[in-house]
């Protein structure tokens, strides 16, 4: 957990820098602006090497800068919930963490509806516990490339519904991840 957060740490100030001094040279021909926004979803985690496949719900809360209009930069924080699923016969549980940053490129289908993809990488701990038997846990921590896409209809100037899938290509497993949440626009 220490190395997530002090990978978190380092890559947040990063992002605050460049934020800030992209900020300063997208005001100069005023096509700028920083939402925030948070989504609830559902995720589908399917291992291959300990043949574990199951899912639950996770949060999101996000940040972004737009840099112009048709491309912006976001970080978010993901929390998935507790899944379940029989390893080997002996029952086991699945918990993580994600802190990711992406590039996220838009295109305007008209004036309520944009279309997005998504690509950037993801820091994360997680933790695999068995529950029977011998209790055992194993946590890691690592990074990986995620990518992803999604809709956003603009109910308004400041509010967008969003509906996103999000993809961490984790070695020897997919974690898939299907949201819907509510963007405030500044």
């Amino acid at each position: 957990m220490k190395t997530l957060l002090g990978r978190v740490t380092v890559t947040g100030a990063a992002a605050i820098a460049a934020c800030a001094f992209t900020t300063t040279m997208a005001h100069a021909d005023d096509a700028t602006d920083v939402y925030i926004g948070g989504s609830i979803g559902g995720y589908a985690l399917d291992v291959d090497d300990i043949d574990f496949d199951d899912g639950a719900r996770f949060v999101r809360a996000y940040a972004g800068l737009n840099l112009s209009e048709n491309l912006s930069i976001e970080g978010d924080y993901t929390r998935l919930s507790e899944s379940e699923d029989d390893i080997g016969g002996t029952p086991s549980e699945f918990e993580a963490d994600a802190f990711s940053v992406f590039v996220r490129p838009s295109v305007s289908l008209s004036d309520h509806i944009d279309i997005y993809g998504k690509a950037g990488w993801s820091w994360y701990d997680t933790e695999f516990r068995t529950t029977a038997g011998v209790p055992a846990t194993l946590t890691s921590d690592d990074d990986d490339f995620a990518w992803g896409g999604g809709v956003d209809l603009h109910l308004s100037d400041n509010l967008t519904l969003r509906g996103d899938f999000t993809r961490i290509e984790v070695d020897d497993a997919d974690l898939d991840m299907l949201s819907a949440g509510l963007t405030f626009r500044f």
